[in-house]
């Protein structure tokens, strides 16, 4: 007399799943990795956006940036021309919108240890600063921190003008006032899959990643 495990028929589709999730990100593979940062210009409806200008902030900010720095892959190129977000892009461009940095580079499919942290800027120099991470573990991960600044006072006073607006006293702690250089930041962490489009919002400014296999693999 045979004896059926009931269980068994159910972990079929289970272990599929599970093997379906594990290749997604864990299958041995190069990446290739797109990068677009823009700025918003001119006014923009965020008013009721609070801003955090203290030196606390930016001094906790910074220290995550400076410790990044240290762990920056060294020497790691990448092409500024794009391939799969060249559309967003020119769209990008045409609404009116400044393009800060394109990237786009191939990596090796790694484990956040050993996968490049990618510098798309040196700090003092040209918009923007910070780093990209892309990564696996049973899933694909983007991590994204990044800063922009304005490059002289007046730049400062315009971006910190058109981002607040006419409610730049209520969107201030009391007393707080706009500096003559602020720092605005993204730091996220996102899960991904091939070839989407994935986009990182901030009121002043926005990363769009797109992360697919490479082409000697697609």
């Amino acid at each position: 007399m045979t004896i059926r495990n009931p269980a068994f028929p159910l972990s079929i589709p289970v272990l599929a799943l599970s093997l379906i999730l594990f290749c997604q990100g864990a299958l041995a593979r190069d990446y290739q990795v797109e990068v677009v940062v823009f700025e918003r210009t001119g006014s923009t409806d965020v008013e009721s956006e609070v801003w955090d200008f203290s030196p606390e902030n930016l001094a906790q900010h910074q220290s995550r940036m400076v410790n990044l720095s240290t762990k920056a892959t060294e020497d790691f190129e990448f092409d500024p021309a794009l391939t799969h977000l060249a559309n967003v892009q020119r769209n990008l461009v045409d609404s009116g919108l400044r393009i800060l940095r394109t990237a786009n580079w191939i990596q090796p499919s790694a484990v956040y240890q050993n996968a490049p942290l990618v510098s798309l800027g040196i700090e003092n120099s040209t918009m923007p600063y910070g780093f990209i991470r892309v990564y696996r573990t049973s899933l694909i991960f983007v991590d994204v921190d990044l800063q922009i600044s304005p490059l002289d006072g007046q730049a400062a006073s315009e971006l910190a003008g058109a981002t607040i607006g006419a409610t730049v006293g209520s969107s201030l702690a009391a007393g707080e006032e706009i500096p003559d250089n602020p720092h605005y930041f993204i730091s996220e962490k996102r899960r991904v899959k091939f070839k989407e489009i994935h986009y990182f919002d901030h009121p002043r400014f926005g990363v769009i990643v797109s992360v697919w296999p490479s082409e000697s693999e697609q």
